[in-house]
């Protein structure tokens, strides 16, 4: 059913995020505490179908935010990229 896909998605954004092949488009932070996206489009059209099976920003935007993740609004490196608390490179 639907509760499994959803409870996928930290282990499936972790996994992402670890593949060398995506970091031009979505990357941990140097500090592996926050991660950031730095190409949406690509996000959208070659790595969301390929772990969730749809292409809609909005649906990982959501699944971000009822996950807990929040957005980084402070300027510097960090800025726009998410963050939470549990989740940190090399935890998987």
């Amino acid at each position: 059913g639907n509760r499994k896909k959803s409870n996928n998605f930290p282990a499936k954004l972790h996994s992402i995020l670890s593949n060398p092949k995506h970091a031009h488009i979505v990357r941990w932070m140097p500090h592996g505490r926050a991660w950031k996206i730095f190409n949406k489009d690509l996000l959208v059209s070659e790595v969301i179908p390929n772990y969730w099976g749809q292409t809609k920003y909005e649906s990982f935007s959501r699944q971000l935010s009822g996950w807990g993740f929040k957005r980084l609004h402070q300027t510097g490196p960090d800025f726009r990229a998410y963050y939470h608390e549990c989740f940190l490179r090399g935890l998987p």
